[in-house]
């Protein structure tokens, strides 16, 4: 689900690139860095399960909403565009809706492995491989 919401944000800013440009080049490199990084998470996330990758997402997720609520609150640096207040435009919603979105599933994940302790009972082969391996026992002398 969250591979999905992280493809979401990468083509919403591909969607909004022609519009960044427009107001500034910074803000175009930013759409286009931010769907490369976005679509790298969604990979990562999909091809592998460690902890990093989920705090990856919800630091994506987290820049995306902050972002939303800074532009429309204070606007855009180093622009003369009039950003500020415009809450509804459809594309920035989307990247608020889904950073807050990607936020908080990431937070839960991260939350729930946190919480998950490793005295519950092992259930399949890729929890054994993650369990410590304890150095072999010595007979006593």
């Amino acid at each position: 689900m969250v591979a999905v919401l992280l493809l979401g944000l990468a083509l919403t800013h591909l969607e909004l690139l022609s519009e960044g440009f427009r107001h500034a080049h910074y803000l175009g490199v930013q759409m286009i860095t931010g769907a490369l990084l976005e679509s790298a998470a969604a990979v990562a996330v999909i091809a592998d399960d460690r902890t990093w990758i989920w705090g990856f997402a919800l630091a994506e997720g987290a820049l995306n909403a902050l972002g939303y609520l800074l532009s429309r609150a204070f606007g855009l640096p180093l622009t003369a565009a009039g950003v500020a207040g415009d809450w509804l435009h459809t594309g920035a919603l989307a990247l608020g809706f889904l950073g807050l979105t990607v936020t908080g599933l990431a937070s839960w994940v991260l939350l729930g492995r946190h919480l998950h302790t490793r005295r519950g009972p092992v259930t399949s082969a890729r929890d054994r491989a993650l369990l410590p391996v304890s150095p072999p026992k010595r007979p006593e002398e």
